[in-house]
Parts: structure tokens; sequence; C-alpha cells
């Protein structure tokens, strides 16, 4: 069980996070094996998450985006600790350009995680940006995304039509399965 969170609060280091420890640390020891030149959060909340990649592998800067406001606690303390935090961001209407120069780079060994609210959407806009060897991660797996549409909650099925999951489907056909923790998957791009 990873350290740093107290399952009793749900902080992680005292930051709020939404992910449990089985999650955080899946994300982490394949984050610290994956060693990303940077990482693309979409889905900032409080910054728990955020943290726990940071503390994954240091040298790796975070660029974060959130749909709704970032509380300005948790912002102080995550550029403080030099990420680079986009609050506020309209990232699920259309593709967003800061969103895309972290993504598009294809020089650089990046990691995407989506945990904003739509992630077929975010999956689909986002991931199909990546470049061979690139890391994918997204959170709610099983509950709001699946590539089998009828294990997602009706709530998230209203949300998203048919097409938006075949495209998921024929996006996940380019990228291997390398992690599955209790509501997270993380794929690698072939």
């Amino acid at each position: 069980m990873n350290k740093r969170i107290d399952v009793t609060t749900r902080k992680y280091g005292g930051v709020p996070i939404s992910h449990d420890a089985e999650d955080v640390g899946l994300i982490q020891r394949t984050v610290e094996e994956f060693k990303p030149d940077f990482s693309v959060e979409l889905g900032t909340l409080r910054g728990g998450l955020t943290i726990a990649i940071h503390d994954a592998y240091r040298p790796a800067p975070i660029a974060t985006f959130d749909n709704q406001r970032v509380y300005a606690v948790e912002m102080a303390t995550l550029i403080a600790l030099g990420f680079v935090v986009f609050s506020c961001v309209d990232i699920l209407s259309r593709e967003h350009p800061e969103v895309l120069r972290y993504v598009g780079n294809s020089l650089k060994k990046k990691f995407l995680y989506c945990d904003n609210g739509n992630k077929v959407k975010e999956l689909w806009m986002y991931g199909r940006h990546l470049s061979s060897g690139d890391m994918l991660g997204v959170h709610d797996w099983g509950t709001e995304i699946h590539t089998d549409r009828s294990r997602v909650d009706a709530r998230w099925k209203a949300i998203n039509d048919h097409k938006d999951f075949e495209r998921l489907t024929i996006l996940l056909k380019d990228f291997e399965l390398v992690g599955e923790g209790r509501l997270t998957r993380l794929w690698i791009r072939r």
C-alpha cells in the first residue's frame, strides 16, 4: 500500500485525491518504470494524483488541465512544485491547442492520463495524438468508460453516443494494455 495515502481522509501527502491506494500504486510503479519525458493530466481536481505522478518520477515535468476551477490552495501547492496548471480550460468541446502542444510532441516520451469527466471523449480527442511508445491512462474504467458499452453506468452511456464507443475501441487497438487496477487502465502505444 502507498504510504502517502491516508485512506481515512482520501488524501495523498495531505492533498485530496479521488483514487484509491491500489490505483495510485499501479500508476506510480508504471510511471517509474516508463520514465516519461513529461506527463499530461486531464482532470486536476484537487491535485493529489498530480503530486503522486510527480513522486513516481520527479525528473518529468507535469502539465495538468481541468475544466473546473482548481482550488486556490491546491493550485498554489502545485505551482510551487513547478507544475504547469491550466484551470477552467475547456478541453472537451474541441481539441485544446495547449493540450495538443504537449501531447502532439513526437520528440518526447509522454504519459497522458485522462480523468476530466468525459473519458471516452478525452481518450479519443487526445490519445490519438500520442506517438509509438507513449503511455495512456484512464480512471473510472468499468463505471464511466469501457470498450463494452454495456459495462458503463447508464448516466455515462447517455453522455456518449454509440459512435464514441466505436472510436474508442478502434483507438485502443493501437495500444497494448500494460496495467490494470481497480478503476485504472494503462496502455502503451504500439
